[in-house]
């Protein structure tokens, strides 16, 4: 193989083990290895299916990384392997490797495979998806299913590898040994997660947050911060019951010196159009220099198509993203930074409201709300793009 990996890929590579997790921070190589081992096997005359957390990130990392992986290994196009696209399958010598999102984990129930690969097993949030997969390895004696993932704490794939130790081998890799990442996204990755958060997301440490998770006297407050360059990044509910969730629109924005600023948040209930009309007209008031960030699930799809062609909002810039994670996950990124007094908040009305529901932000989510945290740290996806955010799309 021309590949060059490292000395933890070679070992997940070659395990003989009925299960290997590849355990590893962002950018650690993860994928990339995941498909080379899907595809040897493949050369074997071995059916393989990999699985990932969303149709997204199947169509646009495992199936873009799986088409350069077979280009390295020296196999021609056309000749020696070829893809469905429109059923996400690749054909290599003659031997079949099936691409599916697990997102409707029952869809998978009629397939019969030798190995399952599954992509970034963190953001599936229970192991029904391992026990469905298990059952479809009926191809062998030697079946065997291996995991990718950055951790995330001691959840079911954690658990998976203790309770069948003597089945079960784990490699762990910090992103620090991926000689073969840009210079540039490393220094960036570590000036930007910080303490545990970056003992879990760069050296791939199984990491257990307990109870509150933000110390709201640790955020430095300041009169003032004229946003010029920033997002306002809401997230929707669109009920009107007593319990329910808020919309909230966090309005956010970092400093040369790595700073990040939180400078206003907007908090009601309301029902679509009323949500709608306070968006626009929040937008109206931050001015076109501040971008729109909309979350980009479920029925928010509509919310986007309609704020986007709303014609007082032509001249801004309307920023979709697809939130991958657990919310403490998404959150880690500034809450670290707080403990370095890198995030400063403005002064304002809302202050009260959003120290409240920080201080009662718990890592086991039982917490009542946590709507304002989540803005925030869509808001810091948003800015902070080139590192953390999948699936985002622009439109203007």
């Amino acid at each position: 193989m021309q590949i060059p990996i490292t000395v933890r890929q070679r070992q997940f590579l070659e395990s003989q083990a009925w299960g290997s997790i590849f355990r590893g921070g962002v950018g650690s190589g993860k994928t990339h290895i995941m498909c080379i081992k899907a595809a040897l096997n493949a050369l074997n005359g071995r059916r393989q299916l990999i699985v990932s957390f969303s149709y997204p990130m199947l169509r646009d990392v495992v199936r873009v990384t799986m088409g350069e992986v077979l280009s390295k290994l020296q196999l021609k196009e056309g000749e020696d392997y070829s893809l469905n696209k429109s059923e996400m399958t690749w054909l290599v010598r003659g031997t079949e490797i099936l691409m599916r999102s697990g997102d409707k984990p029952d869809s998978l129930r009629g397939l019969n495979v030798h190995d399952v690969l599954i992509d970034e097993a963190r953001e599936f949030p229970s192991r029904s998806i391992f026990d469905i997969l298990i059952g479809r390895m009926r191809n062998a004696e030697d079946s065997s299913w291996s995991a990718c993932t950055t951790p995330n704490g001691k959840d079911w794939l954690y658990r998976i590898g203790e309770e069948h130790k003597s089945e079960v081998e784990v490699f762990t890799q910090s992103t620090l040994e991926n000689p073969f990442i840009p210079k540039s996204y490393m220094r960036h990755l570590l000036k930007t997660y910080t303490g545990l958060f970056s003992a879990q997301e760069i050296r791939g440490e199984v990491i257990e947050f307990v109870g509150e998770v933000i110390d709201p006297s640790q955020f430095k407050l300041i009169d003032q911060y004229p946003v010029t360059d920033g997002v306002r990044y809401w997230d929707l509910a669109f009920a009107t019951k007593k319990r329910s969730d808020w919309s909230v629109g966090a309005l956010c924005t970092t400093t040369k010196a790595g700073e990040f600023i939180i400078a206003d948040i907007v908090r009601l209930r309301a029902q679509y159009p009323d949500l709608k009309e306070t968006i626009v007209r929040t937008a109206l008031s931050d001015g076109p220099q501040v971008k729109i960030g909309l979350e980009d699930v479920g029925a928010q799809r509509a919310v986007i198509d309609d704020v986007a062609r709303d014609r007082r909002l032509a001249n801004y810039v309307i920023t979709a993203r697809r939130p991958t994670g657990t919310k403490l996950a998404r959150a880690m990124p500034w809450v670290s930074r707080t403990k370095l007094g890198n995030v400063k908040v403005v002064m304002g009305p809302w202050l009260d409201e959003f120290r409240s529901e920080c201080a009662s932000f718990r890592a086991d989510m039982t917490h009542p709300h946590d709507d304002q945290v989540d803005a925030v740290s869509g808001a810091w996806h948003v800015l902070n793009n080139n590192l953390t955010a999948r699936g985002m799309r622009l439109r203007i």
